[in-house]
């Protein structure tokens, strides 16, 4: 763990980690904050090599002024026999919060979805399967998109998975009356894209350049936030070069684009009065510490969360914040408060 500049660095798992007796993950790190007893619980969740889901979660302190101390900090695990009965997973988790619930997705051999959800309300864990069998009829899910959301209004909670034939999306949806849904859409887009506050999609194109299609009130544009290969002058924002993964995107204050690398270098591609350009991990990074990325970033903007052992003030402060795990395993997660400005492009 570490801090510089209004930047903290938390290991999770691993020796030297705020849970070290956690596993090695094999996934993208999925964190969500869940308020609970009148404050924010903190979750990461990952999956290890024997498909075990497993949560590590910070205490929300009553009052709701201490940030999390390192030991305040819990792992659990969800599945086989953990918290719930669930089976091994394959692909997963998402995590996703609907009323007082908080819902841990995956996805097994056989394409099913199963969510094992806490109700707050009521203190307890349950365990449900949603296709392929389970509370809808729709069929298995191919292990390559997996979207966990809820309606504007808050009263329908939907999962929405690409079907196992690759040409049907399936929305399995509680519609908040007791209705178990499921529709199907014909796919007709390609490649990864992800959908960010307000009208954003951001992508990794053909290239290897990651690109932004946004809306900006009137009408839609686009931007090129890195070079691609091979790089054509003067049209990136910044001077981030091809990257090897798709972008993880957040804003705090403006956007903030996560890009990975083919060195398993992690910058913050950040947009304040101009673009900037932030390194943070590896040799000359913000914390050259904390391992290379291998899998794709995940971000989020949120309450700051610290685990120096000092319980520091500031909880109420916004943040950019980016999670990921290196090649032993490790997660690591990056909270920028503010970043050093390196301009690099109007």
């Amino acid at each position: 763990m570490g801090e510089l500049g209004g930047s903290y660095l938390i290991q999770f798992n691993g020796s030297g980690g705020v849970t070290p007796q956690g596993p090695r993950s094999l996934s993208v790190p999925y964190v969500s904050p869940y308020f609970v007893d009148g404050g924010y619980q903190y979750h990461f969740a990952y999956r290890d090599a024997h498909g075990r889901i497993w949560d590590t979660f910070s205490k929300p302190d009553p009052g709701g002024a201490a940030l999390p101390k390192v030991g305040e900090w819990v792992l659990q695990a969800i599945n086989e026999d953990g918290i719930t009965s669930g089976p091994a997973a394959f692909a997963g988790p998402w995590v996703g919060i609907y009323t007082d619930q908080q819902h841990f997705v995956y996805l097994d051999h056989q394409g099913t979805l199963w969510d094992s959800f806490y109700v707050s309300g009521s203190n307890n864990w349950h365990l449900q399967h949603i296709n392929n069998g389970g509370t809808t009829s729709g069929p298995p899910a191919s292990m390559d998109f997996v979207s966990i959301w809820c309606d504007l209004t808050g009263t329908q909670q939907h999962f929405t998975y690409l079907g196992a034939d690759d040409h049907m999306i399936y929305d399995a949806f509680w519609d908040g009356a007791g209705h178990p849904g499921i529709a199907g859409m014909t796919a007709s887009a390609t490649g990864e894209a992800e959908h960010v506050f307000d009208l954003h999609y951001s992508y990794l194109g053909e290239d290897s350049a990651v690109y932004d299609a946004y809306y900006d009130g009137s009408i839609w544009q686009g931007q090129q936030i890195t070079h691609g290969a091979p790089p054509r002058s003067g049209l990136a924002k910044t001077n981030a070069g091809p990257q090897a993964a798709r972008p993880a995107v957040t804003t705090y204050v403006l956007p903030h684009f996560f890009v990975k690398d083919e060195n398993e270098i992690l910058r913050d591609c950040w947009l304040t009065s101009g673009w900037n350009l932030t390194q943070l991990n590896g040799e000359a990074g913000l914390f050259p510490q904390a391992g290379a990325t291998a899998t794709p970033p995940f971000a989020w903007s949120t309450r700051a969360i610290l685990s120096d052992g000092r319980g520091l003030s500031g909880a109420e402060n916004s943040s950019a914040s980016v999670a990921y795990a290196d090649r032993g395993g490790i997660i690591w997660s990056i909270t920028a408060t503010s970043m050093p400005e390196t301009l690099v492009t109007d």
